[in-house]
C-alpha cells in the first residue's frame, strides 16, 4: 500500500484541527480519513475497538475498495426494497456515527420486514428507539423495547440511555427507578453498579449517596479491572461532601498505582484549583508540571497550570503557561481573557 497513499497525522492540539474537523465533521478521536486524489471521502474509521487484527483489516479493505461507504452507496442503487441492503447501508452510517443516517435505513428494514424473516428487527428496532430517545428525548419506544427484549447486550445500554434521558430532565426520581430496574435484572453486571452510583455521584443525589457508596464498593469485587472507574467515583462524591483529606487520599493512591498517567495528574491539578485547595496548590503545580511533561500540547494542562501560579502570586509563570496553552490552542477564548487578564495586572 505504500506508494499508494500520502499519510498524514494531524493532532487535536494542531492548529489547523478545528478547521479539518469543521469541514469533515470529525465527531470524535481518534477517526481515520480514506480520501482519493481528489479529496473526496472514501470512507472512514471512527474509534478503535482494541482488536488491532480486526482494525488492520478494515484499513486493508478499504486500501482496496472494499466494503467502503462508496462501494456501499454504488452497489445500493436499485436496492431499495432489498431488506439487507438497507440493513447494511445502516450499520456502515452507524459505525460511522452518523446516527441521523442511520436511522432511515433501520426504519425501512422494519417497514420492509415486519415478520422478521431475515432477523434485523431487534437491531433495528433498538437503534430507532435510542435515536428517539437521545435526540428527541421521546423514551416511549426505548421503553417499549425495554419491555418487549430480555437480550442483555442491548438492555444494558437501553437502560443507561433512558436513565440519562431522565437525568437530564431533571426526573431524579424515574431517573433512580430506571437503575433500580436494570439492577434488579443484572445484579452481579459491574457496569450496571457502576452506572448507577456514577449517576447519583455527579447528579448530586444526595439522598441516595449511601445507595451508592454501596454500589461502588460492590464494582471492585465484581471486576476487578474496574477499580480504577470506582475510584473515579469517590472522588466525585468526595468533591461534592467537601471531603478534602480523602478527595486529596484517593488522588495520591491513584497517582502511587499508575505514576506516568499524565491525564490523571492533570485531573489533579483541575481538581486542586476548581476546588481551591490552598494547601495543596504546590502539588497542583507539580502535577499539572508533570502532565505537560508527559504530553506537552495538553492546552488544558497548561491553563490549569497557569491558574495555579495565578493563585500563588506568581504571573510571570503564570503568563508563560497560558501562553503555552495558546500555542496548542490558538485563540481560544478562555485562556486568551485569561493572558489578558494577566497582563493588564502587571
Amino acid at each position: 500500500m505504500g506508494g499508494k497513499f500520502v499519510n498524514l497525522r494531524i493532532h487535536t492540539s494542531d492548529k489547523v484541527y478545528p478547521d479539518l474537523r469543521k469541514e469533515f465533521t470529525v465527531m470524535g478521536t481518534p477517526t481515520v480519513l480514506f480520501l482519493d486524489a481528489n479529496g473526496g471521502e472514501i470512507d472512514r474509521i471512527v474509534g478503535f475497538g482494541g482488536e488491532k487484527d480486526e482494525y488492520f483489516q478494515k484499513v486493508k479493505d478499504y486500501a482496496a475498495g472494499k466494503n467502503t461507504l462508496k462501494a456501499l452507496l454504488a452497489d445500493f442503487v436499485g436496492k431499495e426494497g432489498d431488506v439487507d441492503a438497507n440493513f447494511s447501508m445502516a450499520q456502515k452510517y452507524g459505525d460511522r456515527y452518523e446516527t441521523a443516517k442511520a436511522v432511515p435505513y433501520y426504519e425501512k428494514v422494519l417497514e420492509l420486514d415486519p415478520d422478521d424473516t431475515k432477523g434485523h428487527k431487534v437491531e433495528a428496532s433498538y437503534q430507532v428507539a435510542l435515536n428517539q430517545a437521545r435526540a428527541n428525548q421521546y423514551v416511549e419506544p426505548l421503553k417499549a423495547f425495554i419491555a418487549t427484549n430480555p437480550d442483555e447486550k442491548y438492555l444494558v445500554n437501553s437502560y443507561s440511555t433512558l436513565a440519562s434521558v431522565y437525568q437530564r430532565k431533571k426526573e431524579t426520581d424515574n431517573m433512580v427507578a430506571v437503575w433500580e430496574e436494570a439492577l434488579e435484572k443484572f445484579p452481579e453486571n459491574a457496569r450496571v453498579n457502576y452506572s448507577f452510583a456514577s449517576a447519583i455521584f455527579r447528579g448530586r443525589v444526595e439522598d441516595h449517596y449511601d445507595r451508592a457508596l454501596e454500589l461502588n464498593a460492590k464494582v471492585k469485587t465484581l471486576d476487578p479491572e474496574m477499580e480504577m472507574a470506582s475510584n473515579y467515583n469517590l472522588i466525585s462524591y468526595y468533591t461534592n461532601t467537601k471531603n478534602t483529606d480523602k478527595l486529596i487520599e484517593t488522588f495520591e493512591g491513584l497517582i502511587a498505582k499508575d505514576p506516568e498517567a499524565g491525564g490523571l495528574m492533570s485531573y489533579y491539578a483541575q481538581t486542586i484549583n476548581a476546588q481551591k485547595i490552598e494547601s495543596h496548590y504546590d502539588r497542583g503545580i507539580e502535577m499539572a508540571q508533570k502532565a505537560v511533561e508527559i504530553n506537552e500540547k495538553a492546552a488544558s494542562s497548561w491553563y490549569t497550570l497557569a491558574q495555579l501560579y495565578e493563585k500563588k502570586g506568581e504571573k510571570d509563570k503564570a503568563i508563560e503557561a497560558v501562553k503555552k496553552a495558546l500555542e496548542f490552542r490558538e485563540g481560544y477564548k478562555a485562556y486568551q481573557t485569561f493572558l489578558e487578564k494577566l497582563e493588564g495586572t502587571n
